[in-house]
Formats: C-alpha cells, sequence, structure tokens
C-alpha cells in the first residue's frame, strides 16, 4: 500500500493485513469516489481533484502550506451494553444498585496529516470528552455517550470550527461562489467583445487585425468549459454527501426503531434528537448548495449556448460578406469580359487590314495596303460593333440564354421531332421512340413547374 501504510501504527497495518481480503473483507476507509464509485478499479484522478483539495490548492498559494486535508467516508462501529440492567434502570441517571456499562467504539485514525495535527486539530477521543456548547448535557449515562460519540462523529461540517482547513463547508461555498463570479464576469465579457465587435468600422485602423481578435475572444469558449467542469464536479461530490446523510438517517431510524421496541417506556431513543437533527440541517444546507450550483450550471450553459448562436450569426455575416464581395469581383470581371470583347474583334480586323493582300487597296510607289480612313473605320468598327454587340448581350445574359437554349434543346426541338415522327411512314406515336421523347419533354416541364413553385411563380398555364 505504499505511503499510505507507512503512515499506520502497527495495530492498523496487521489488521489491514489480516483481514483486507478474508470474506467478510474488512472495510478500510474510503475516499468520496472510492465510496460511490466502488466498482471502479482506480480513483486516483478523482481523488486529488475533489473540491476540497482544489480549495486548499488556492489557499495554500496565499498561506504557502503544501499540506491539506481530503474528505474521506469511514465507519463508525458502536456497541453499547448493559450487563444486568433492566430498561427501567437503563433510564435513569443514578440506579439504587450499579450496574457497569460499556460503550465500546472503532473508527479509523487520521493518516498523513501529522502538520495540521500538531495543535491544530484533536483525535476523536479528545473531541467527544471536551466541552461541547452544542450539548450542554453533562455525559451521565450509556445514551449521553452514545449521542456524543455519533454527533462528533457526524459533526464534520461544522461551521464554527477554529481552524480554516476543517471548516468543509465553507470551502464548497467558497468554490461555488467563486465559479459564480466568474460566470459574471465571463458574461460581462462576451457582451462587452460583442459590442465592440459590431460597432467596429471597415474603416478603423487595423480592422482586419482587430476584428480576428475579437472574434477569438468572443467564440473562445475554454474558460465556460471549465467552469462548466467544476461546477459538475462540485454538484457530484454534493450528491455523494447527501448519499452519505441520507444513510448516516437511515441508520439512525433503524437504532431508534429497534431501541422503541425493546424499551417501550422510554419512548424515542435518547440517541435520535441532537444527532437527527444535525444530519436534517446538512442535508438542508447541501440541498440549498447543490440547488445554487444547479443554477450556476444553467448559467454557464446558457453563456455556451449565447455563443454558439454568436458563432452562428457571424459565420452567416462572414457568408454574406464574402457573397457580396464575390459579387463585386464578378461585377470587375465583368467589366474586364466586355473590354475583351470589344477590343478583340477590333485588334484581330486592325492587324486583318494591315496585310498585303492583293485585293486590298495598295500605295503605287511602296507597293503596301493602303486604305482611305472613312473605308477603313467603316470596315473595322462595323465588324467589330457587328460581333461584340451579340456577344456582349450574350454575356451578360449567360443564365437566361442557357435557360432559353435548354428549353429549345428539351422542349422545342424534341416537340419539332415528334412532330416530324408522326409523318414519318412505319412510325406511330405508339413506337418506343416516340415514347421515350415523349418522356423526356414531359420531365423538363414538371422540372421547370416545380422550380417555379418554388421560386413563388405561378404562371397561367396555355
Amino acid at each position: 500500500m505504499g505511503d499510505f501504510e507507512d503512515d499506520l501504527d502497527e495495530v492498523d497495518q496487521s489488521t489491514i493485513t489480516a483481514y483486507l481480503n478474508d470474506p467478510p473483507a474488512l472495510h478500510i476507509r474510503r475516499t468520496l469516489d472510492q465510496y460511490s464509485y466502488h466498482m471502479l478499479r482506480c480513483t486516483a484522478r478523482w481523488d486529488q481533484d475533489q473540491v476540497v483539495s482544489r480549495w486548499a490548492r488556492r489557499w495554500a498559494r496565499r498561506e504557502r502550506v503544501h499540506i491539506h486535508n481530503i474528505l474521506m467516508v469511514d465507519q463508525l462501529w458502536l456497541w453499547m451494553h448493559s450487563l444486568g440492567q433492566s430498561p427501567a434502570q437503563a433510564s435513569t441517571q443514578a440506579s439504587s444498585k450499579y450496574r457497569p456499562e460499556y460503550v465500546i467504539t472503532a473508527f479509523p485514525e487520521r493518516t498523513e496529516a501529522d502538520y495540521l495535527n500538531r495543535g491544530c486539530s484533536e483525535d476523536i477521543k479528545s473531541q467527544v470528552l471536551a466541552s461541547n456548547k452544542r450539548l450542554r448535557e453533562p455525559i451521565c449515562t450509556m445514551r449521553d455517550l452514545g449521542t456524543r460519540i455519533l454527533f462528533t462523529c457526524f459533526n464534520v461540517f461544522d461551521r464554527f470550527q477554529d481552524r480554516e482547513t476543517l471548516q468543509f463547508f465553507h470551502m464548497f461555498e467558497d468554490s461555488v461562489r467563486t465559479i459564480d463570479d466568474n460566470e459574471s464576469s465571463l458574461f460581462g465579457e462576451f457582451q462587452s467583445h460583442s459590442t465592440a465587435l459590431h460597432e467596429l468600422g471597415m474603416k478603423s485602423r487595423n480592422f482586419g487585425q482587430r476584428k480576428r481578435m475579437l472574434m477569438e475572444q468572443l467564440l473562445d469558449i475554454r474558460e465556460e468549459t471549465r467552469s462548466l467542469v467544476e461546477i459538475k464536479d462540485i454538484r457530484d461530490e454534493i450528491h455523494i454527501i447527501l448519499s452519505v446523510f441520507h444513510s448516516q438517517l437511515s441508520v439512525l431510524d433503524r437504532l431508534v426503531g429497534e431501541e422503541s421496541n425493546k424499551n417501550t417506556n422510554l419512548g424515542p431513543f435518547a440517541i435520535s434528537n441532537a444527532v437527527e437533527r444535525l444530519i436534517q440541517n446538512n442535508i438542508t444546507d447541501f440541498t440549498k448548495l447543490d440547488n445554487q450550483a444547479e443554477l450556476i450550471q444553467d448559467k454557464l450553459n446558457t453563456l455556451l449556448d449565447l455563443k454558439q448562436k454568436a458563432s452562428n450569426a457571424w459565420e452567416a455575416r462572414s457568408a454574406r460578406e464574402c457573397a457580396l464581395e464575390a459579387a463585386k469581383q464578378g461585377n470587375t470581371m465583368m467589366v474586364f469580359t466586355v473590354v475583351t470583347i470589344i477590343f478583340l474583334p477590333l485588334s484581330f480586323m486592325a492587324s486583318f487590314f494591315a496585310l498585303n493582300i492583293t485585293a486590298f487597296p495598295q500605295d503605287e510607289k511602296s507597293g503596301e495596303s493602303s486604305w482611305p480612313l472613312g473605308l477603313l473605320s467603316a470596315y473595322l468598327f462595323g465588324i467589330a460593333i457587328a460581333i461584340s454587340v451579340p456577344l456582349i448581350i450574350i454575356a451578360m445574359n449567360v443564365q437566361h440564354f442557357s435557360n432559353l437554349w435548354q428549353r429549345i434543346r428539351n422542349d422545342y426541338f424534341i416537340l419539332l421531332q415528334m412532330t416530324i415522327i408522326q409523318y414519318l411512314p412505319g412510325f406511330r406515336p405508339e413506337s418506343p421512340g416516340f415514347k421515350k421523347l415523349e418522356e423526356r419533354r414531359d420531365a423538363y416541364l414538371n422540372e421547370q413547374e416545380e422550380l417555379e413553385n418554388d421560386q413563388g411563380l405561378h404562371p397561367e398555364k396555355a
């Protein structure tokens, strides 16, 4: 067992060695996760990351201390026996004849806490026998001692502990409050980053870099995820602690019932009142704390949901901006296309008329082509305009002409083929070729009708 075994005395080591694996197995002390998730082979990772451990690490950085407590689930074995006493004698503090009463307890000692034990805390025996302001009654009977033992063992979450390192309920409260404050800060940062991003103008200095930085800060969910994981761990430990409290209450109820059946003259078992109130108060406190932690968990989920929605909104906005930018680039390309369509025929015709062709007008002295300006301009610009204008019209209405060509090819041309087939000898409307053309035309017309309906167009059918 390593270091854990080194911190035990000889009696405890011998007990564990002798009875740990014997039926019934010895139940040694367990951490919260070992108690709740007993089916797991190892819970070391969770044991080192308890709420108490995280709080203690923050406290240790301030106090410069590196040793701290963790929460354990121990078993208390308690036997109360009176030799030769009747129930009536057991109910009185002083009987006519003394009868010995025995209270036998068994519980594990604290381990690996030498630093904290030195003048900081006492063992359970000393705490039981010490004066307790919350239990003013003196120990006069066996049941008084039993009540004091149970109250001391169940009072681990006492808010009035002198040592800060033993105020476990305060550690849970402080951890929940810290996450709540962190959630409020994260929500404020989200709001400020969102506002700054909306107010960022395109003419701002370093617009692209500033926008990218704000987007990264706005959509960063690392802190929210860390806080969400931590609050879920806190709630998990609270639920484990509540299950321990309910187990304590169940055992106490059975004990009271058994004692009431044995001693009908005593009424409720004397142990029940103070101890039951203590357990019920612990259940109430941790239930309220769990409700508060649940609200914080819901707020963190809401913040993550808002960031996801903001991410979707900004992605849609970026897509729209990219579409607008693509449209601008398309317009620019259209300008270059029109210019190319205009000047390409001009340059081609100019090069063509510059060739030395015998049919062209020639200069008598040089023998080279020599065109009159008016005639050359008429040919050059006339041919260029005749070529450029139709091409420009087609370029600016590509989709329209594409749809027109599809209609001609899949409607009018097929209709023409079907009309011709009807007049050819040997072909009938029932022939496979005719039916295939008819099905192709019907499919095209149905597709166009569905497209028009999707676009909200409802043309009248001829």
